[in-house]
């Protein structure tokens, strides 16, 4: 979890979920510019490899999501998957991604 620029960020875990399930919630306020997000550690992926993606989301604004891969230099590289929008209702975010050549590492980012 981060955020950046010229806002006031929280992050609440863990909140009940869906189905059960543990679940993030972050609330941004006083947004004047910036970003918050939530992503998980890095796993190890293989290069050239498929890997589907899927979370469930509700958010009160629309949210970006994007994958990011790590190289062993050091260095990321990001895949825009899209904007997603504002909804109440449990919405399920799907996606199939190839990992870069010499990529080792992936996290998923859903940005607010």
């Amino acid at each position: 979890m981060s955020w950046w620029g010229n806002l006031t960020a929280t992050f609440n875990y863990p909140v009940p979920g869906f189905e059960g399930d543990d679940s993030i919630e972050v609330v941004v306020a006083n947004h004047v510019q910036g970003t918050a997000q939530w992503f998980y550690s890095p796993v190890t992926v293989t290069p050239d490899e498929d890997y589907d993606i899927s979370h469930q989301y509700t958010a009160t604004v629309p949210t970006d999501v994007l994958v990011e891969f790590g190289y062993p230099s050091g260095t990321v590289t990001y895949e825009y998957v899209g904007t997603f929008p504002a909804t109440s209702t449990p919405t399920t975010i799907t996606h199939t991604t190839t990992v870069p050549s010499g990529a080792d590492k992936m996290t998923v980012m859903h940005q607010l």
